[in-house]
């Protein structure tokens, strides 16, 4: 005859003590993890913005001592002793070349660096950048990868116009990798122009990728409360195959019960 085993009090409570022992190591590690992360991101953050104040040092020096030759220059510009004419201008001609080319690669250092310090939000972006970035995110010729990095930074900045969206909107249209269509999505989270409802209700009822509709039942919400955007999302809440997907809907539909 076979018997079931019956645990008695002692061996369960041993059970528990040895999992809450186990749940205890996980905690810390997951703390230390945690910490050590931050800490990577507060020493990336501390390199990045040494090295941009290392290289705006260099390009301030480099225009002072453009400005002091251009000075000298002007002084001298009726001198015609020592030199002649034609010479002294080949001279002026070569430093003020070389000095501009030394300037320009400074500059590209120091915007290159601002847009990936903007881009993980961890300095507010300038202007240029912003100004720079729409028109990668306009630009025909622009990859899908560098308007999605344009678009990154313009999130972080609060700058996604109406045009900005549209030309986004395309891109989800046109792109065939399902990662793009998502971040497409996740990038315009919080946006409400009108042209996108219809590329987002599309999304949640035709995408067979599981991330592209949690990305657009997420960015749904701001539409919220539109009557066919509340249907679907109770819809995907209630019957969508993936987990994700439905938590999200529901997050997404109490977001707007929080609102009103």
């Amino acid at each position: 005859m076979w018997y079931h085993y019956i645990p008695t009090p002692t061996h369960i409570m041993s059970t528990l003590q040895f999992s809450g022992k186990i749940a205890i190591l996980l905690g810390i590690a997951l703390g230390i993890f945690v910490f050590w992360t931050h800490s990577q991101q507060k020493e990336e953050m501390r390199r990045l913005s040494g090295a941009l104040a290392g290289v705006e040092s260099r390009l301030t020096a480099l225009e002072s001592a453009s400005q002091w030759r251009r000075s000298v220059s002007g002084r001298k510009q009726h001198d015609t002793h020592g030199v002649a004419e034609g010479s002294r201008e080949n001279l002026a001609g070569g430093v003020s070349g070389g000095q501009s080319d030394a300037t320009a690669a400074l500059q590209q250092q120091v915007d290159e660096m601002r847009r990936v310090l903007a881009e993980r939000r961890l300095i507010p972006p300038d202007q240029q950048s912003i100004d720079a970035a729409k028109v990668r995110v306009l630009d025909a010729g622009s990859s899908s990868m560098e308007k999605l990095e344009a678009l990154r930074l313009l999130r972080s900045a609060d700058a996604r116009s109406d045009d900005v969206v549209l030309a986004m909107i395309a891109v989800y249209d046109n792109e065939s990798d399902p990662r793009i269509r998502a971040d497409v999505f996740r990038q315009l989270d919080g946006v409400n122009t009108p042209e996108l409802r219809e590329p987002l209700l599309h999304a949640v009822s035709e995408e067979e990728v599981p991330d592209v509709r949690e990305e657009a039942a997420e960015t749904l919400a701001h539409f919220l409360p539109d009557e066919n955007v509340r249907e679907w999302l109770e819809y995907l809440r209630d019957n969508d195959p993936d987990e994700d997907v439905r938590e999200q809907a529901g997050r997404s539909l109490s977001f707007d019960g929080n609102r009103r």
